[in-house]
């Protein structure tokens, strides 16, 4: 029998319904709506990337299968859903002067099924030029059924300070975390309330929290490794000292030179803030001379 015919049949067998096996998979850590195990099913689709697999060596275990007993009867699966099948990305190494780095850290959580609208980062500045947080408001669009997480990477290039803590404020929580104190990195997964559907949105926040000793910054910039609808760069500046000079500059990747696109002036809050509508990926940011 095929894979859908032979799990339909032990899904029967077992009394089970997808409720029951839901439930049962979100006590492992497992996250898949019965939409998704009704489409596996009836082979409208099928388990392929590396979230899924997991989900399907467990239901190994809870319908009664020996370890690959449904695996066995995928096939060859097409590209598990990284980077490299998705046209128009960028690898770590594109987006990051240490890439190799970031790539080991976040290799260690599960991989995201959400993409990115948009990005509303707001850097706040302490009177000491040094960065204090980082507060981010996100629109995810889900690019398979049972969805659930992303992963936030935050770097500090200051030798001399820590990486930062993050916190979840809206409509996500905390879940794992990797990392790698001598590469001033810090990977953190943001899991939602509950799994999407594909297609469906979420909009999220989230902060980032610097610690002291603070890092000097001079410059902030958003990481894209696809296209967004929107990304909007605010920094809050002290009001005893702002910059005498800001420019808003994009880049497509991390050893092109940037392209200043304007320069920036702050408002009666001493901020500044830029606008940018169907951003290529790349890096987008502000950069500042005190």
């Amino acid at each position: 029998m095929s894979f859908e015919e032979t799990l339909r049949a032990a899904i029967a067998a077992s009394g089970l319904t997808l409720r029951d096996l839901r439930d049962q998979l979100r006590r492992d850590g497992l996250a898949v709506s019965p939409a998704t195990l009704s489409h596996w099913q009836s082979g409208r689709s099928r388990p392929e990337r590396a979230r899924s697999l997991l989900v399907l060596h467990r239901l190994e275990g809870i319908l009664g299968f020996a370890d690959g007993g449904l695996s066995s009867l995928l096939g060859s699966v097409r590209s598990r859903g990284r980077i490299p099948d998705r046209p128009g990305g960028l690898t770590p190494a594109q987006l990051w002067p240490n890439g190799a780095d970031v790539a080991a850290l976040t290799g260690r959580l599960a991989p995201t099924g959400l993409s990115p609208l948009s990005h509303h980062d707001r850097l706040a500045i302490g009177p000491d030029r040094r960065a204090r947080s980082l507060r981010t408001w996100q629109v995810l669009r889900a690019d398979e059924d049972g969805a659930d997480r992303t992963t936030v990477v935050a770097h500090v290039a200051d030798p001399g300070a820590r990486p930062p803590a993050v916190r979840a404020l809206n409509r996500c929580r905390t879940g794992r975390s990797a990392r790698d104190t001598g590469a001033g990195l810090l990977a953190v997964e943001l899991v939602l309330e509950r799994p999407l559907a594909r297609g469906e949105t979420v909009a999220i926040e989230y902060e980032v929290r610097y610690r002291p000793p603070y890092p000097l910054d001079s410059h902030y910039e958003r990481k894209l490794p696809w296209p967004v609808r929107h990304h909007v760069v605010e920094v809050d500046f002290p009001a005893t000292l702002p910059p005498p000079r800001c420019e808003y500059y994009t880049a497509p990747h991390v050893d092109v030179r940037p392209r200043v696109h304007r320069e920036l002036l702050p408002d009666g809050e001493h901020r500044v803030h830029a606008v940018a509508v169907d951003v290529a990926p790349g890096v987008s940011g502000i950069r500042w001379t005190w």
